[in-house]
């Protein structure tokens, strides 16, 4: 590794729980240039009888504020320009925001530093092509019944029947008798026959899409639970953090409050908080062991599948912005790709599935 002047020292310790901790210590050098750098900078704004704004010697600048909060700024001001290289001296990708703890700080002295972040946790995949095996094997194969189909012919008639065929106080009566020529206001249909068949290959085609839905989420389900990593607990608290604002701002847009909305469920806050916290876990372990899944796959997709997807979404969906539309759409491609190496299936493309 190159010798970084700015940075003397960066040291990684042990991971533990899927966080590490970094031992850094920039050059005072460098940390005298950032002084220079705020002070410049709260110069600008500076303000004192008998000068302009701006205009205040550097020297009654510096008697008239705190020595201390100018250093701890110069130093916030390094760690940013070089928190990145620091995480690449020691080869660490964090998935947390840092925290940082300043250990030394002093004029003319290095800036020690120890920073915590939370990192990609080692996951042990279950067996998950024999657990996807099993459960798509298992899974329920639909079936569709003339009952059914019946009820939503008679729906259907019910909801664009006549006025002269609902009696006077809108009371049930008996439909007449279906004919050829009245499915074709329902649409392109060539007889009765062609009707009742179209309606039952799309019951059936509804409820084989719910089947493998539900077949699906016990695929992830089980994955997870048979699976084993290590949470970083400094994730699990920023999510946790952030699932309980859109909770509360949730319970304040819908003019509730938590003590209400306590007394309505039969819950306690202890109870609610246990809630979350299994919630964010659930979901953490889901994002990180799918990820792992493509990586042990090496499934990825084409940027030319992606681009298409995403212009297809937007033109659905024309206030999301390009960016969010080609990560939703690299999101649904990745998806069907998993899906489909579980299913021992090709992948749809793209047009199949918006055709």
């Amino acid at each position: 590794m190159e010798e970084n002047k700015k940075i003397q020292k960066a040291k990684k310790g042990k991971v533990k729980q899927s966080e590490v901790e970094i031992e850094a210590e920039i050059s005072p050098e460098v940390l005298a240039e950032h002084k220079d750098y705020v002070l410049s900078e709260i110069r600008k704004e500076f303000t004192m009888p008998g000068f302009r704004k701006g205009m205040v010697p550097e020297n009654i600048v510096l008697q008239n504020i705190n020595a201390d909060s100018l250093l701890h700024e110069a130093a916030e001001s390094a760690l940013k320009e070089l928190y990145p290289e620091i995480l690449a001296m020691v080869e660490v990708s964090p998935v947390t925001p840092p925290q940082i703890n300043i250990v030394k700080l002093a004029e003319g002295n290095p800036l020690e530093v120890k920073i915590k972040v939370g990192v990609h946790p080692e996951i042990k995949l279950a067996n998950y092509k024999k657990i996807a095996k099993k459960i798509w094997e298992e899974k329920e194969k639909p079936s569709v019944d003339e009952k059914e189909v019946e009820e939503v012919v008679t729906h259907l008639r019910e909801m664009h029947k006549h006025p002269s065929e609902s009696g006077p106080d809108k009371e049930a009566v008996t439909l007449p008798e279906l004919t050829d020529e009245e499915v074709k206001h329902f649409g392109k249909f060539e007889n009765v026959a062609d009707f009742k068949a179209k309606i039952k290959e799309n019951l059936l085609s509804e409820k084989t899409h719910e089947a493998d839905k539900r077949a699906r989420d016990k695929m992830v389900r089980d994955i997870v639970a048979d699976s084993t990593l290590e949470l970083p607990p400094m994730l699990v608290e920023l999510e946790l953090s952030d699932l309980k604002e859109d909770f509360a701002q949730s319970l304040k847009d819908n003019g509730e409050t938590i003590e209400r909305f306590l007394e309505r469920t039969k819950k306690t806050a202890e109870g609610v908080d246990r809630d979350h916290k299994e919630y964010v876990e659930k979901s953490l372990k889901t994002r990180f062991i799918l990820s792992e899944l493509l990586r042990a796959e090496k499934i990825t997709a084409d940027p030319g599948e992606v681009e298409k997807e995403a212009m297809v979404i937007r033109n659905y969906r024309p206030d999301m912005d390009e960016e969010k539309a080609r990560a939703y759409a690299e999101s649904m491609l990745l998806n069907e790709k998993l899906f489909a190496m579980l299913e021992g299936r090709e992948p749809e493309k793209a047009e199949e599935k918006t055709s």
